[in-house]
């Protein structure tokens, strides 16, 4: 579990464009605040993301993303249907931490 938190840490180090461990600290602590994960995902590649018959977000991706939540002890995962294309520039602008693209929508 260690390992798999410290691997999520360094993605987190990797988002901020640097290798430092103050800024995965930082990040970290601002996500376990802010109490809430926001991931982008196509919502259009079953089995790995698409929309359940409860019309939330279901899949692969989906319970990956809550189990990282879960193991970083923040409460709240919220999932927000984008295009591929704007992936990146969310990633850059802070709208969302994680963006998980399926393969069908390669």
């Amino acid at each position: 579990m260690k390992q798999f938190t410290m691997c999520v840490v360094l993605g987190v180090a990797m988002l901020c464009g640097v290798s430092t461990s103050a800024c995965a600290e930082d990040s970290l602590k601002a996500i376990k605040e802010r109490g809430l994960i926001r991931v982008a995902n196509t919502q259009s590649s079953p089995p790995w993301s698409y929309l359940g018959e409860d019309n939330n977000a279901a899949g692969y991706d989906v319970a990956i993303a809550k189990e990282v939540a879960r193991r970083l002890g923040v409460p709240k995962v919220e999932f927000v249907a984008d295009s591929f294309k704007n992936f990146v520039e969310g990633l850059k602008t802070d709208k969302w931490l994680f963006a998980f693209k399926g393969v069908a929508d390669f």
